[in-house]
């Protein structure tokens, strides 16, 4: 008869322990009666999310005739807002978005940030109390360009007391663009920007605003905001964020001298008053070499980690170099570093703009594109410095290279949990695509993955991470999916037109790591039992691992709904473990336990039937 596990499964004393009552009896009659291929239909042959994460990547955007640029806004619960410009209306530029979760399928349609008959266009986004998201953007709706900020959910819902245009941050005369956003610690955020309101006395100046977390100027505030730095000629690429004590800092470039480029940061109270000594900012760097625009990894206590290409002049060849600061809220050096900051990349090749990641320890990863100085190959390469601005122990000084690829694109995304790194960059391959790799505290190639990386995408066309820009997320295109892997996001263009793909990469290296093929419920797969039979909620499944990997149980009911999800962290193998599930929530009657092993091997996997009964 027996439609669950053996009857002997589970430990006799358990077994003398539970007292069926008749209304057990009834559903254990009910259960032998019903057919079996009627109770294994339900999620064992209509199980639609074995085909979400397709194995050259899911589309999260429809082709377009023209290039889009693509910024990811992670989401802690193992999510990302994908955001991207749009030009399916042939007469404006708007700002899209859709909400990606580690189970691709449960993606929200597309929505528009704002309704704004304008161009929208240099979007940067934080993250906001309440599971929100900000948004602010340029908007030439009036004249050639004033800042908006709108306020969603992280399902595109819009914030009750924000209009579907946006509210307006600044409208006064001239441009204003470059448009950054942060949230400030106390109820309210700050919008800093790039404004031209003077711009034939003193060029491009850096303006910033404060506003109530509801939408309103925060009192005290002038109307189109408070000058940070006036200074004659040029500053651009702000970066704003909080300092601790419900101020702010921003990071910017300054061309005021001629024929020089400096990295300034600039301070203002949550009152709008510049404190003393801070008119105009301060100098970052005092080197000759230029910078280029800051990309910055806010530090939860207040300040950031600041890392910038750095190109000198002078010779055949400019020399480039990637450099990394950490500062404090006070806009000091964090103790262990100078202003001027330490050099991470090689100081003879490198390009592209940084990406940053916190390590989980108070330290951060840096990742970047280096072109060697003989044979002009360019690599990607990571590596790990710590809160005293000293690489990690088992680091290299000139970092770590990822993968066996000696032709890649101009960024690597990142993100780090635990003092681990899982990193992402394009490979050249048959045109270009997608492959990741993760790095260990010590920067060695992690247990399961293979030294040149896994290959996240093999669609023929190019694949290629877009470069992260000022005041965008640090880490690039890329999230957690919530259980130590990843979600990377990409442009791609196999149909010749450019669409936005995605691809899921578990903690151990498993590419869509959703088993492909269904199993029937009666052969077990790698369970090898389950009990007690029946449980009024606590259950334990015994599966067979085959080496060191995570697990989940998925918990579906007869009509194939998933009721319940528990994971577990990898687990020493080969071995038969024991894994206690709690059941306790759900309704007397039939379920079915699903176990998928993530690792090398997907086919790890296994479902039983049981029967909850009270």
């Amino acid at each position: 008869m027996l439609l669950l596990s053996s009857p002997s499964a589970g430990p006799p004393r358990e077994a003398a322990m539970f007292r069926p009552t008749r209304a057990v009896f009834a559903l254990l009659a009910l259960v032998a009666t019903m057919p079996p291929a009627a109770m294994a239909t339900p999620p064992c042959f209509s199980d639609p999310f074995r085909t979400v994460w397709r194995p050259d990547g899911t589309a999260v955007t429809s082709p377009r005739a023209v290039p889009l640029e693509l910024i990811v806004v992670p989401d802690p619960r193992g999510a990302a807002r994908v955001f991207w410009n749009d030009f399916r209306d042939p007469n404006k530029v708007s700002v899209y978005s859709r909400y990606v979760t580690s189970e691709a399928w449960e993606q929200t349609t597309e929505c528009r940030v704002s309704l704004s008959t304008g161009n929208e266009a240099q979007s940067s986004f934080a993250r906001a109390p309440e599971q929100s998201l900000l948004t602010v953007w340029s908007d030439d709706r009036d004249d050639d360009g004033d800042i908006y900020v709108q306020r969603s959910s992280f399902g595109c819902g819009r914030w009750p007391s924000f209009v579907p245009e946006g509210i307006p941050v600044c409208t006064g005369p001239g441009r204003q663009s470059q448009p950054s956003v942060a949230v400030d610690g106390k109820e309210g955020f700050y919008v800093a920007w790039v404004d031209q309101r003077i711009g034939s006395t003193t060029g491009s100046d850096i303006y910033i605003q404060r506003f109530h977390d509801y939408g309103q100027v925060w009192e005290g505030w002038p109307i189109n905001g408070a000058p940070l730095c006036a200074s004659p000629g040029e500053q651009f690429d702000p970066v704003v964020v909080a300092d601790g004590s419900v101020g702010a800092l921003v990071f910017f470039l300054d061309a005021t001298k001629p024929a020089d480029l400096d990295l300034f940061m600039a301070r203002i109270s949550e009152t709008g008053v510049v404190p003393a000594g801070w008119t105009n900012g301060r100098a970052v760097t005092t080197s000759t070499a230029d910078p280029g625009g800051p990309i910055v990894l806010p530090v939860a206590t207040g300040g950031a980690f600041v890392a910038w290409l750095e190109v000198t002049l002078g010779g055949a060849n400019p020399e480039m170099g990637i450099r990394l600061t950490r500062v404090t809220g006070q806009g000091e050096a964090a103790p262990g570093w100078s202003l001027d900051g330490v050099s991470v990349g090689a100081v003879a090749g490198t390009t592209g703009a940084p990406t940053l990641a916190g390590d989980g320890e108070s330290g951060v990863f840096v990742g970047w594109v280096e072109r060697a100085s003989v044979s002009g190959e360019v690599e990607a390469f990571a590596a790990r410095v710590g809160a005293d601005g000293v690489p990690a122990p088992g680091w290299p000084a000139g970092g770590r290279k990822l993968g066996a690829a000696t032709w890649v694109s101009t960024s690597v995304a990142l993100i780090g949990e635990g003092g681990m790194v899982l990193a992402a960059w394009t490979d050249p391959g048959d045109g270009a695509n997608i492959r990741a790799q993760r790095l260990d505290a010590a920067g060695n190639v992690v247990a399961f993955w293979p030294t040149d990386g896994v290959l996240l995408s093999e669609a023929v066309g190019q694949q290629r991470l877009d470069t992260v820009r000022p005041g965008e997320p640090a880490g690039g295109t890329i999230a957690s999916d919530g259980s130590g892997g990843a979600i990377v996001f990409w442009i791609d263009y196999r149909a010749n037109q450019s669409a936005i793909y995605a691809q899921r990469i578990s903690q151990n290296g498993v590419v869509s790591p959703r088993e492909w093929g269904n199993p029937t419920c009666d052969e077990g797969g790698w369970i090898t039992r389950t009990y007690p039979v029946p449980t009024r909620g606590a259950v334990t499944i015994e599966a067979f691992t085959p080496d060191e990997r995570a697990a989940r149980f998925e918990v579906y009911d007869m009509r194939g709904r998933l009721r319940h999800v528990e994971r577990v962290a990898a687990a020493p193998g080969p071995a038969i473990l024991s894994f206690p599930i709690d059941l306790s929530a759900l309704r007397p009657g039939v379920y079915f336990v699903r176990y998928i092993g993530e690792g090398r091997y997907p086919s790890v996997r296994g479902t039983r039937r049981v029967v909850v009964a009270r």
